[in-house]
């Protein structure tokens, strides 16, 4: 091999199937913030956690990232709702609950949390994989690649639990139609350093007297559970690169599961033809109403390129709505981030087809 996987020029953790560990979970946590009722899932990567948590009589998944180094003991999330407000969670978790407070902001009067872990209709596994190598390890300032890999990954030995470990799959372009998760991570992380390597091998040190930060690559992809019910699951795919330039790019693919067809849902699963005709006017007027625009202001007003949305492949659904996430560059600017645009159920529940009905019934 090109370069040596000891010492510091690579540092490797994995948590392969079958192992207990505190160092890797999933939960499903249900519980209160003040009175109003949430769901959270809660996403455990040595020190990291992330996931999404929503108020259940909405069901919009909100994301959310923190570690339990900041305060020894103790979980800090902060959860991105709006430009203007991340939430802050700060909670302990010991056997099956967790309690602590959440404040909507800095500046805003802490409220109480409290959750317990709910039984799950189908369990998952959290498994994850990180390491750096140096680019230039005699270097005294070597450029590092750095990954992090992780992803759910079904208990249960069933058919449907073998359906939703080949969307995982799909997820990460795997064609290994029977590989484990574990595996795949490893040999994701591999093959980044080494292409790492072959696209700089020709970089000397005196290179990198100028722009050696740029030598600096990243990948991350994280596969998670962003809603689960008895007869539903939506995997949320993350991924976030940089290979030099600018900046990184990034984004979230949705798959929403019927577990009881054992079928990943398409648009044309959920609404009929005249709700697939409304979808347009759907998300348009909800962009509206989550970037505070009137009905006659132009959408370009809100930060995007043109005046209309269209509807993509990249959407998602929970019991109580449907959701459609555009990544940077697609319909807006890269500062403007992830465009995520909610639609309530009471907006499409005349379109809705009665198969997809059954699951959220």
């Amino acid at each position: 091999m090109r370069f040596l996987l000891i010492g510091i020029s690579i540092f490797a953790s994995i948590v392969s199937e079958g192992q207990k560990s505190d160092l890797s979970w999933y939960k499903m946590l249900q519980g209160k913030i003040d009175k109003y009722p949430v769901t959270m899932h809660l996403h455990k990567a040595g020190p990291s956690y992330t996931g999404y948590y929503y108020y259940d009589n909405q069901q919009q998944p909100i994301y959310f990232s923190g570690d339990d180094t900041t305060e020894k003991g103790t979980v800090r999330l902060y959860a991105y709702s709006s430009d203007v407000n991340n939430e802050q969670f700060s909670f302990t978790v010991a056997d099956k609950t967790a309690s602590g407070t959440w404040r909507k902001s800095d500046s805003s009067r802490q409220l109480t949390f409290t959750a317990s872990e709910a039984s799950l209709p189908l369990s998952f596994q959290y498994i994850y994989s990180e390491g750096e190598t140096k680019l230039l390890p005699k270097a005294k300032e070597s450029p590092v690649a750095t990954y992090e890999g992780s992803a759910v990954w079904p208990v249960e030995k069933n058919a449907t639990a073998d359906f939703v470990r080949r969307e995982i799959r799909k997820s990460f372009a795997e064609k290994d139609p029977g590989g484990e998760i574990g595996g795949l991570l490893l040999k994701n992380k591999k093959k980044f350093f080494e292409d790492y390597r072959a696209d700089n091998g020709d970089l000397k040190e005196a290179d990198l007297e100028e722009g050696g930060i740029s030598y600096n690559y990243d990948l991350s992809e994280r596969l998670q559970i962003a809603f689960q019910s008895p007869k539903l699951v939506c995997l949320a795919f993350t991924t976030y690169s940089f290979t030099g330039g600018a900046h990184g790019n990034y984004g979230t693919t949705y798959t929403s599961l019927d577990l009881t067809r054992n079928k990943a849902l398409e648009v044309k699963d959920v609404l009929n033809a005249q709700g697939l005709k409304a979808l347009q006017r759907l998300l348009e007027r909800n962009f509206r109403r989550q970037f505070n625009l009137k009905d006659t202001d132009p959408l370009s007003e809100g930060g995007l390129f043109e005046d209309h949305i269209k509807p993509n492949n990249n959407f998602y659904v929970t019991s109580k709505g449907i959701g459609f996430s555009y990544v940077p560059y697609e319909i807006g600017p890269y500062a403007m981030g992830e465009v995520n645009i909610y639609i309530p159920l009471k907006d499409v529940q005349a379109y809705l087809l009665p198969a997809f009905k059954s699951l959220i019934q």
